[in-house]
């Protein structure tokens, strides 16, 4: 090929593909001025040349990060964008007389759009989108929308298995005035993706599901949204469950204090105050309701239960200690010195003159004795509290 053969080849290329470019600029505009001026297009009609077919707006969801899930306002919040796709009658042409142009991008502002909102929200229902939103048109008259939301919306939260609880929450999407004879929502996935998905701190997705469903008239559709949450519970494990384990069982070495030491009843204030304590900061991270019952709140009222036994039997015991020396011991007082002691008693009813008594015996006996009580009973305690935990979660 000589060298002016290959220049008018390039030449040729060249103002074709430069003529292209330019003729598509001129049919976007042909197509817009046909449609818009021509057919005289109107955003404020619904977009069916038959009035009695509905349009049917398909939507699938994808969440980019869970916000927050506010346990005391019951508010759950997400970040994610919308697919919303849907026919338009009126925007259609054929590409072959306009260049080939098969689609291009036009305001919302300025076509017809479904009146989706947010049903459940927490705050005054908005329309999706914005003024600087650019939907794609095709030829055929599919519109596709992606509006980019900050999603809140009314949970109920059950506190029940806190911090091991899971929690279900809904994203509701409806239309304001169009019945579904006029506007039916059907759903694109049976699933929400996750698109750029940023994990959570506190919370995970265990599961997600989406469907159409009617309201309570059954006049409107309605894209559900149910997503199942569960509680991140590394935090709680090692900030507040061990602790509360220990505190339970530092109870036990409160009889390990003599009475007569003058320790014991501070002692057992000083651990009957710090589950005090405890409730007061637990209470701090539930919701104000009386809609369940967390089941450590449940534990720690009958551990409260048992620091006021504990400080009774603490300052029975110092009573007893301080008992005057001439008196004896009852039956039931010497069975349990005899069943927790080795130590030589001597029965003073038994004997002619009078002998002092040592009550310390009694005292000691009472520590053994509620060593095996309040052991057993927080052991107890502790695998009947993980048992319905672990069942319930």
């Amino acid at each position: 090929m000589t060298f002016s053969s290959f220049l008018v080849c390039f030449s040729l290329v060249f103002f074709y593909f430069h003529n292209v470019s330019c003729q598509s600029t001129d049919h976007v505009r042909n197509i817009l001025h046909e449609i818009f001026e021509n057919k005289k297009y109107d955003k404020r009609v619904r977009p069916s040349k038959d009035v009695s077919r509905a349009v049917h707006v398909s939507i699938a969801m994808d969440i980019s990060g869970i916000n927050f899930l506010d346990e005391k306002a019951g508010v759950f919040s997400v970040t994610g964008y919308l697919e919303i796709k849907w026919r338009d009658e009126f925007l259609v042409w054929q590409p072959e007389l306009h260049g080939n142009v098969t689609s291009f991008t036009i305001p919302q502002e300025h076509i017809w759009i479904p009146d989706l909102f947010l049903k459940n929200g927490v705050k005054e229902p908005k329309g999706l989108g914005g003024s600087f939103y650019y939907l794609p048109v095709n030829h055929t008259g599919e519109v596709t929308w992606w509006p980019y939301q900050v999603v809140e919306t009314h949970c109920p939260v059950d506190i029940t298995y806190f911090p091991f609880d899971a929690q279900n929450c809904r994203i509701s999407f409806s239309l304001w005035n169009h019945e579904n004879t006029l506007v039916n929502i059907t759903s694109a996935r049976k699933h929400v993706g996750n698109f750029h998905f940023t994990e959570n701190g506190i919370w995970t997705i265990t599961a997600n599901h989406s469907f159409v469903d009617r309201d309570e008239l059954a006049i409107f559709s309605q894209l559900i949204i149910t997503i199942s949450l569960k509680r991140k519970t590394q935090f709680y494990m090692w900030n507040f469950i061990v602790p509360l384990l220990l505190l339970g069982m530092i109870k036990i070495f409160a009889f390990l204090i003599p009475a007569e030491s003058g320790e014991k009843v501070s002692f057992t204030v000083t651990l009957f105050l710090t589950f005090g304590v405890f409730l007061n900061w637990l209470s701090s991270y539930l919701p104000e309701n009386s809609d369940s019952v967390c089941l450590i709140c449940v534990y720690m009222e009958i551990q409260l239960a048992l620091g006021v036994f504990l400080v009774f039997i603490a300052s029975m015991q110092v009573k007893i200690s301080h008992r005057d020396h001439r008196l004896g011991f009852s039956r039931f007082e010497l069975r349990l010195i005899k069943l927790f002691s080795r130590d030589c008693v001597v029965d003073c009813s038994k004997k002619e003159k009078e002998c002092a008594t040592n009550w310390t015996i009694l005292s000691s006996a009472i520590d053994k004795l509620m060593i095996i009580i309040t052991t057993a009973v927080e052991l107890f305690l502790i695998l009947i509290f993980f048992m319905i935990l672990c069942v319930g979660a």
